[in-house]
């Protein structure tokens, strides 16, 4: 796979840690995803509307898969340890490999939330942005009202940079967005 600089594109690649992994899509991972994506709870805070049909998963799997022919990115599906069944989702796109800098997004199903999987899958995400992408600067964005992403940011060491007004225009309202930054202090 190459992307249009004429660079390989790596593979995604499995990030173990010991109650979650960050793991590749599989096919059979649709379900789940419909489960995720289709929860009024999870889409509150995000740039869609819930999903219905598990089509609309099949067809983010194929249009992952297309894309990432082209375009480096890091989607992950969140894995429990214990079955390796897709429990949400990380992501680290919009990579700039001369400013060194991406964007990173997660769902997590409310069945898991405050168990610390998300905080488990942002550190092994930020560990491969900082020491294998060799990445300078995260960003996030987030509903101003998303208090539970908001302190998982922060407790990462991320920066309310400000608010973006008007950004989402979902469930048939306009959102502001809180954006986040954190720098990886360069070694000495």
């Amino acid at each position: 796979m190459k992307d249009p600089s004429n660079r390989t594109i790596p593979r995604t690649p499995r990030l173990a840690g010991a109650g979650v992994s960050l793991r590749g899509y599989r096919d059979d991972d649709s379900p789940a995803l419909l489960t995720l994506f289709g929860d009024v709870e999870v889409t509150r805070y995000w740039s869609q509307e819930p999903w219905t049909q598990l089509q609309q998963a099949r067809d983010y799997l194929d249009r992952m898969r297309a894309e990432r022919e082209t375009h480096e990115f890091y989607q992950w599906a969140i894995a429990a340890n214990a079955d390796d069944a897709l429990i949400g989702t990380m992501s680290l796109f919009q990579l700039d490999r001369t400013h060194r800098r991406g964007m990173i997004g997660y769902a997590l199903l409310p069945s898991m939330q405050g168990r610390g999987h998300a905080a488990e899958a942002m550190r092994l995400m930020i560990e491969f942005a900082w020491n294998v992408l060799d990445l300078r600067r995260l960003e996030a964005d987030t509903d101003p009202d998303n208090h539970p992403s908001r302190r998982l940011f922060e407790r990462f060491g991320f920066v309310n940079e400000g608010t973006m007004r008007d950004r989402w225009f979902v469930h048939g309202q306009w959102h502001d967005t809180a954006w986040y930054g954190l720098v990886r202090e360069e070694p000495c």
